[in-house]
């Protein structure tokens, strides 16, 4: 409207669409027993969780986030690789895993002992998770060994998607916990 021109005001043709509350993070539960001096591995700015990779053997050796870019219009572009937790890289490489297109990670199933076994990834699709509805429609394919006597549900709560992740700075991930953010939608 005429009233609008040149004014930055609430309403006035800004337009709205997806995107990061980054003043709104919480941590899912944790899954693993050790303790130790936490690493912190996020997405960029803006970015997003959509997958993970790293090299595992009888148990992880190292994880990875896969990022991309949230777009106001609910698109996902200009993918990237966090750093990793675990330092170790003597197991088999296990290659890219992903969520299914224009889904999100909102958590994981991980199984894990004495240090963490495996990885699946909780995801959703990006309106869903705008609109808090549900933790989970699907779920990535699995990283990681058939080990690990514990089984832990890790998911973001509704509205949240995993945007980094927290554990030891230790040679193998042994606790691994997701830092969600909460997500706005048109």
């Amino acid at each position: 409207t005429e009233g609008c021109k040149n004014k930055a005001i609430a309403g006035c043709g800004v337009p709205t669409g997806y995107g990061l509350n980054s003043s709104d993070t919480v941590s899912s539960i944790k899954a693993g027993n050790c303790g130790g001096l936490a690493k912190t591995v996020k997405c960029p700015a803006g970015k997003v969780a959509v997958g993970y990779e790293g090299q595992s053997g009888a148990w992880m050796d190292h994880i990875q986030l896969i990022c991309k870019m949230l777009n106001p219009n609910g698109s996902l572009s200009g993918q990237s690789v966090t750093g990793q937790i675990g330092q170790s890289s003597s197991g088999n490489e296990s290659g890219k895993k992903f969520c299914p297109n224009n889904m999100l990670m909102v958590g994981s199933i991980t199984k894990h002992g004495d240090k963490v076994d495996s990885v699946t990834g909780m995801c959703h699709p990006i309106q869903a998770v705008a609109n808090g509805a549900g933790n989970y429609t699907t779920l990535a394919p699995k990283m990681g060994s058939n080990g690990g006597s514990n089984t832990k549900n890790q998911p973001c709560p509704p509205g949240y998607v995993v945007t980094g992740m927290a554990g030891p700075h230790s040679t193998y991930p042994c606790r691994i916990e997701w830092l969600c953010t909460a997500l706005t939608g048109p």
